[in-house]
């Protein structure tokens, strides 16, 4: 075989080397700069084309579609983009496959220098229409042309070929395999930020475009100059007689082959089949189990990168091309069985090396075997068969594994590519062989020799060696660091620190120059969108400009009416667009209201607005709301002395031809951050409300407006909230007013309907929205609604999202996104988590190991007496047991003094009652949550109980979170309302659940037996309820939260229904009598047989 490698001059050999790695790696960034920019490239075009269905990509997504829906399994939506990248993918490697034999067959006809730069020329026209691409077309053919004109790559191994004879060959290729890697690590960045600079309007991504096109052009005009022909019967002679540094050429002998190509190409393409439809899968994977975003996956095939770069480098390059198959192949099948099980972070990172292992070995040792058994005058050709082959491959690869990956799932898909992989080690280990004349590569000198390292210099092996170094110290760096990150999630850590610290600082900011005031951070959006929508409603639609003057006007009227900064008015307000202005309109004279919820009546609202100590309250024109004020209104007048207005039509005409000049700063400066925002007040489930301030250095936690959190865009075209939850709760009106001071629109819904509900997210164009307790329940629970997926909703922000019912509802209505909060009137205990995918369903918070760190001595779960509310102490020490994490319990907040709780309003009795002292030790102070919470350890948070939600029965403790979450997930009931049951003479209390069947579904008719079995099968025997009341409406606060209090007042005492639950004498219970193997009805003589303890349950 040494007579067909025509060994070159050390000098040729090092020129042509460096003119490889350079232009290779121009042409391999310049291809990676589209590949992160897929999915939002193919979007843009998609929301500008698919309106027209005669369009191409109307017909290829109608196409995709009947594809996906050909599963059982559904796909949700979100994948449409990533399956067209896929078929666009496909449709590159299909062009590839035909047009690689072509330019190799013409390599050895007209030399690689020539057949290179007509490559180059197919490459400009491919960018260029790409650089023009304003429609799907003309993208499209941007691709095929690519596809049918690259041929860098398989040319850029034929010249390595031409210049190496078998000893060098690994290496050579090696070195090929480094740029691929360099480029795959570097280049999609790079392509990600160009995307960022837009020069059209008509193509976002021609900055990223040009580039490239740029990239390309240099790369031409530098082969042009500085390659030379490397195939020896294309060279022109020269005077010593050899061609262009090549030996003298000699006539070829026949080649004899030790593997043949079918073999070679039947390993490529069953190889890639495997391989490619894998990587296809991996962001499919990642999302469904770690909700990766294309940030994440960018981060693991950056790793994968770098580490195949390292092994490429320091290995492979040392190693004979068989072994470096084997190896690769071995730890192929191994990533297959480990990605089928994956579970945890660390383990898919481990199964990342595996495959970066693979992509460092597998196609560089088959070409590199391929290239030994072609001789030098058909050596073009039989690598371009060779790549084609792969290229099939790569083109049904994916279509195939991932149909299998929907229709049989991640377990048997892995499991079969294992399978596969198997069999491609069959090939490689049972048919493949190493040439005679190679036996040597890769093995140890026996004697020490000396080196010259001129001679290596010149052969241009130190240049590759340098390379090599570099990468593997990047890799081996930047691999350990991937590593960590993903266990441990540092780099969410970091970013949250970091906007934690540049909230401190904008604070500190804004109180050296005195601008606390909200109002401060509502007015800079005023003249950047003055006539723009800023608050859109069924009634009335106020552009920033509008709000911004009639909230001066309101301001006016308050200082007319004796108002003073630092005072608080009393509002009695329905959500309406005028209760936000108002709002604001407080907020531009240094005041606050006090919002009290307009369904209270009687003593409970004399008893608000005298703990707030208001002088002014705005009681609502709507008829039950004056009616029910009408009750007190000489008592508030005349006790109280608080003068109340109507807000009707004839005050706001009044009061909207008022002055629009802005009062003075010194009406604002002084607010400090101990101010209010406004006056909450608890729901009074348990006795009458208790008030708390939300203070204004609370508020400001959310930093700087210009720099918004949770992916939020300000301005016309970004995103709008709407909020049809309750204006006078923390959430909903809280959410709203950060919108504006954010420079974001809202929209406001009269009240929570879901009849209304689509109707509103339709017309208003909103993009969020916000929920509360068990709204998104009721409106899975709902019918279809026409419009119910015909929206631009990204997401959903709140709090109380059961688990049962968070998958069910981002795939039915189509919002990808939950941004869920974790917190409290009171406000000491906070936690939020910006939930993507799968992995933080149903999770109220994600930690990272810094963060955990830092707070393991400030968030302390631990064990309480579900009796009498009190913490469990050791009776030896007096101290508390803290309880593992995963375990959970009550969250102990520990806290520095009592001024980090803000307190209830004017009620210190209350608000003493929220701390603990002598903890843990003697001295410490803790303030007591009242929500029992675990965190499992990937740093996850979960909601577990409400103080005085878990009951005791049979001994133990029974979270009434976790049999909702059970009996939710039944097919046939919509609600379960769980609490505990006083059941006479029994100690404790038995599981009773207030039980709202799906629509649709007959109580006689439902199948009871098979929910106790269900029930049986899924719950320890203590907690399986005991009791069903059976219940047409749910039983909840103003603000969609389940109220469980007067459902457990009237517990199982059938004859006494209606005393505390409205309307409810007639409602049906069924209990898992002793002995029954199914619910049955309840009866009056069941209940006074148990009075008299003639049946033990």
């Amino acid at each position: 075989m040494g007579a067909d490698a025509l060994p070159v001059s050390p000098a040729l050999r090092k020129r042509v080397l460096k003119v490889l790695f350079i232009s290779l790696l121009l042409d391999l960034i310049s291809f990676t700069f589209i590949l992160p920019l897929f999915p939002k490239l193919l979007e843009f075009y998609r929301n500008h084309e698919t309106g027209d269905p005669n369009t191409i990509l109307s017909k290829i997504l109608a196409g995709l579609n009947a594809y996906k829906n050909s599963f059982a399994k559904p796909i949700i939506s979100r994948y449409d983009i990533v399956l067209l990248g896929g078929a666009l993918g496909s449709l590159f490697s299909l062009c590839q496959a035909v047009a690689s034999p072509v330019i190799g067959t013409l390599s050895d006809k007209y030399g690689r220098r020539t057949a290179l730069l007509w490559s180059m020329a197919g490459n400009m026209l491919s960018v260029a229409l790409w650089v023009a691409a304003t429609d799907f077309r003309t993208f499209l053919a941007s691709r095929i042309v690519g596809g049918l004109s690259e041929g860098n790559v398989q040319l850029a191994m034929a010249m390595a070929t031409d210049i190496s004879d078998e000893s060098q060959r690994g290496a050579t290729m090696a070195l090929v395999g480094v740029c691929f890697s360099i480029a795959f690590t570097f280049g999609p960045a790079l392509g990600a930020y160009l995307s960022t600079l837009q020069v059209m309007d008509k193509n976002p991504f021609a900055m990223a475009a040009g580039f490239s096109l740029f990239l390309i052009v240099a790369e031409s005009v530098y082969l042009y100059f500085c390659l030379p022909e490397t195939l020896p019967a294309a060279a022109a002679p020269t005077a010593n007689g050899k061609t262009n540094g090549h030996a003298k050429v000699e006539i070829s002998k026949p080649h004899v082959r030790t593997n043949s190509h079918t073999l070679l190409n039947a390993t490529h393409f069953t190889f890639i089949l495997f391989f490619s439809g894998m990587e296809f899968s991996l962001p499919f994977m990642t999302y469904d189990l770690f909700s990766y975003e294309a940030k994440d996956t960018g981060r693991l095939l950056g790793f994968i990168g770098l580490v195949a770069s390292l092994l490429q480098g320091s290995v492979v390059r040392r190693m004979h091309p068989l072994k470096v198959v084997q190896m690769g192949v071995v730890a192929c099948t191994i990533a297959f069985v480990l990605l089928g099980r994956v579970q945890t972070q660390g383990a898919l990172y481990g199964a990342a090396a595996l495959l970066a292992v693979t992509s460092a070995t597998v196609v560089t040792g088959l070409n590199s075997l391929s290239s030994f058994e072609a001789s030098a005058d058909e050596r073009g050709n039989k690598l371009g068969n060779h790549r084609s082959f792969g290229q099939v491959g790569r083109a049904l690869g994916p279509l195939i594994f991932c149909s299998l990956y929907w229709w049989a799932g991640r377990e048997t898909a892995y499991a079969t590519g294992a399978a596969g992989m198997v069999a491609v080690c069959a090939l490689v280990f049972g048919g493949l062989k190493v040439p005679p004349g190679t036996e040597n590569i890769g093995k140890k000198p026996k004697k020490a020799v000396s080196v010259d390292l001129r001679k290596l210099q010149g052969e241009g092996r130190v240049g590759t060696m340098t390379v090599a170094a570099t990468a593997a110290s990047v890799a081996a760096i930047s691999s350990l660091a991937a590593y960590v990150n993903a266990k441990y999630h540092i780099g969410q850590d970091l970013r949250t620190i970091k906007f934690k610290k540049g909230a401190e600082k904008h604070y500190a900011e804004l109180v050296r120059t005195k601008r606390q005031c909200l109002w401060y951070s509502f007015t800079p959006h005023v003249p950047r969108y003055a006539n723009e929508l800023c608050i859109w409603s069924r009634e009335k639609i106020y552009t920033w400009q509008e709000v911004h003057d009639k909230a001066v006007q309101w301001a006016h009227f308050f200082l007319e009416q004796g108002v003073k900064p630092g005072d608080m008015v009393g509002t009695y307000l329905t959500n309406s667009a005028d209760f936000i202005v108002i709002w604001m309109g407080l907020w531009c004279i240094g005041c606050a209201p006090a919002m009290l919820n307009y369904n209270l009546r009687g003593d409970a609202m004399i008893h608000c607005l005298k703990i707030a100590d208001v002088k002014l309250v705005l009681v609502d024109a709507d008829a039950e709301c004056a009616e029910r004020f009408s009750v007190v209104r000489e008592k508030v007048e005349n006790e109280l002395g608080v003068t109340p207005f109507t807000v009707n039509s004839s005050l706001l005409e009044k009061i909207y031809s008022g002055r629009t000049e802005v009062p003075g700063d010194e009406y604002r400066e002084n607010v400090t951050g101990f101010d209010p925002t406004c006056l909450l007040y608890t729901s009074g489930t348990t006795g009458l409300p208790k008030a708390g301030k939300f203070m204004v250095n609370r508020y400001h936690e959310r930093g700087n407006p210009d720099k918004l959190a949770f992916d939020q865009t300000a301005g016309p075209n970004g995103d709008r909230w709407y909020c049809c939850m309750p204006l006078f709760h923390g959430t909903g009106g809280l959410a709203a007013m950060a919108a504006l001071t954010g420079g974001m629109s809202v929209a406001i819904g009269k009240k929570f309907s879901t009849n209304r509900f689509w109707d509103d997210i339709h017309d208003s164009d909103s993009s969020m929205f916000v929920y509360v307790g068990e709204a998104a329940r009721y409106l899975l629970m709902a019918p279809p609604h026409p419009r119910e997926r015909d929206h631009r909703l990204r997401g959903m922000y709140g709090n109380g999202m059961r688990p049962d019912v968070w998958t069910r509802f981002k795939e039915r209505f189509n919002v990808p996104e939950v941004i869920e909060f974790f917190n409290s009137t009171e406000g000491v205990l906070a936690m939020v988590v910006h939930s993507k995918g799968p992995f933080t369903d149903a999770t109220v918070g994600h930690h990272g190991a810094i963060i955990r760190q830092a707070l393991k001595n400030v968030y302390v779960p631990v064990s309480i007496d579900p009796e009498t509310g009190e913490l469990m102490r050791d009776p030896k020490t007096g101290f508390v047991r803290r309880n593992s994490y995963n375990e959970g319990g009550e969250i102990l907040v520990g806290v520095p003094s009592e001024e980090a709780f803000a307190g209830y309003y004017n009620n210190p009795s209350a608000t003493k009652k929220k701390f603990e002292r002598d903890v843990f030790k003697k001295g410490d102070l803790y303030y007591r949550s009242g929500d029992a919470l675990r965190r499992d350890d990937d740093g996850r948070w979960y909601f577990l109980d409400r103080l005085g939600d878990t009951y005791r029965w049979k001994s133990e403790n029974v979270s009434t979170a976790e049999v909702a979450e059970v009996l939710g997930k039944y097919s046939g009931i919509g609600e379960a309302i769980v609490y505990g049951a006083l059941v006479p003479k029994h100690d404790g209390r038995a599981g009773c659940v207030a039980l709202r069947l799906a629509d649709g579904v007959d109580a006689k008719t439902f199948d009871w037996k098979a929910l106790l079995d269900y029930s049986r099968s899924k719950l320890p025997r203590y907690a399986v309820p005991v009791f069903l009341r059976l219940i047409l409406v749910g039983s909840n606060t103003d603000n969609q939260k389940q109220n469980k209090g007067p459902l457990r007042l009237e517990g199982i005492e059938i004859d006494k229904y209606g005393e505390k639950v409205p309307n409810s004498q007639e409602d049906v219970v069924l209990w898992a009598k002793p002995g029954a193997n199914s619910y049955v009805r309840f009866t009056l003589e069941d209940l006074q047989a148990l009075r008299n303890g003639k049946i033990t349950i």
